[in-house]
């Protein structure tokens, strides 16, 4: 694991920023798998954790004390919930494991109290609009739950899923989200903005991207 970390950080081009995700299974954390978890809070090549996999079983035990080690060693922690199990995932990555930045949350939208919650924590939605037409989360974009979930106070951002299967840049979400949901340039900046506000960066790069933002948008 540390040598493929180490070769990942290596390869990468002068000027270019990589964090590095390690993405576990909600089923990972039994024979040989224990030991590389738990050793995820020495790797400083590791940014964070993020937890996937069969969405509709339950957070495993094992996870909330895992989530927290790790955050308490600096370590962002992330979990995919509300995509293809509904909003109670959302609910117990929030309450169970401690986290500030969902992956999807789209299916949060089927409870209210669950996205006052959200809204109640500061909880970031990282939400990929065509993966979920695709997946058939949602039937088109038109009727994806990103404004609603805006508009009642979720931060959230936008992104590509897995680009090796959906084949797609964050500029054609964005320009999905204009041409087929009917998104605002205002509300386009919001989201970008709302990425930078909580991305793993320093305080003055995330507040000279949002300085960017802000001018891009008045023009």
């Amino acid at each position: 694991m540390r040598e493929i970390v180490a070769a990942i950080h290596a390869a990468v081009p002068p000027g270019l920023t990589v964090k590095l995700y390690a993405g576990i299974s909600r089923s990972d954390y039994v024979g040989p798998m224990w030991a590389i978890i738990d050793d995820l809070v020495n790797q400083d090549g590791i940014a964070g954790v993020d937890l996937h996999g069969h969405e509709p079983a339950p957070a495993e035990a094992w996870t909330a004390p895992v989530w927290a080690r790790l955050r308490a060693a600096g370590k962002v922690t992330k979990c995919h919930a509300g995509e293809f199990d509904g909003a109670r995932r959302v609910r117990e990555a929030i309450e169970q494991l401690g986290v500030t930045r969902v992956q999807h949350g789209v299916r949060s939208i089927e409870d209210p109290a669950v996205v006052a919650l959200a809204v109640e924590g500061g909880v970031t939605f990282d939400i990929t609009p065509i993966s979920n037409v695709r997946l058939q989360i949602v039937p088109n974009l038109a009727a994806h739950p990103l404004r609603a979930l805006m508009n009642a106070g979720v931060n959230c951002t936008v992104s590509t899923d897995d680009q090796l299967v959906f084949n797609n840049t964050p500029l054609d979400e964005y320009r999905a989200l204009a041409t087929e949901a009917g998104v605002t340039r205002a509300e386009l900046a919001l989201i970008a903005g709302s990425g930078w506000r909580v991305a793993d960066v320093s305080a003055a790069e995330s507040a000279a991207a949002q300085a960017d933002n802000a001018r891009l948008t008045a023009v």
